[in-house]
């Protein structure tokens, strides 16, 4: 909230160079991971390992064969003019008809394996999956385009345990556009 101090931030705090505040409470990387940007377009939240299920959501791109062993389940996207369920945790504020998840977040490091996939909710054999052949990158991206009016969408994040090493959570980015 404006003018509201939660961190422990004060107005008369600055670094020692004088150039911007210092925060005593982030610590080393300065990034910021927000669920949603202000504009309500586009976001990256954070998962925490232990929300991901065991095994691969039955999805025949991510084999449990190939070590895709880990997922998890978010709902609900929106296709442009929807009716916004309650929460809106994934607004698409400004109706546009192309949805992208990313898992290439910086703080997933550079070893996890992750991977995506958009479902149409109530047509569940409409969907987008990110590449996992041999020879793709790590870490997916799928982008569903166009998105139905008035549908709404899930999408599902995949990991394998083999490569998460020690990270305790992992983030991925989520935005409208068209």
């Amino acid at each position: 909230m404006k003018g509201r101090i939660t961190s422990g931030i004060r107005d008369t705090d600055i670094n020692r160079d004088g150039r911007g505040k210092v925060d005593p409470s982030v610590r080393g990387d300065i990034r910021v991971v927000a669920a949603m940007d202000p504009s309500g377009t586009s976001g990256s939240p954070a998962v925490l390992l232990g929300s991901f299920s065991l095994g691969n959501n039955g999805q025949a791109s991510f084999p449990t064969a190939d070590g895709w062993d880990r997922y998890y389940t978010t709902f609900y996207f929106l296709g442009p003019n929807t009716a916004p369920p309650i929460p809106n945790n994934y607004p698409n504020t400004y109706n546009q008809p192309v949805l992208e998840i990313r898992t290439d977040h910086p703080d997933n490091g550079t070893g996890l394996v992750a991977g995506v996939v958009i479902i149409d909710n109530l047509n569940p054999a409409v969907k987008v999956a990110s590449p996992t052949l041999p020879g793709s990158p790590p870490r997916g991206t799928a982008i569903f385009n166009p998105l139905g009016a008035a549908r709404k969408y899930r999408v599902t994040i995949f990991y394998k345990n083999s490569t998460v090493g020690t990270l305790t959570r992992v983030v991925f980015t989520w935005s409208y556009h068209s």
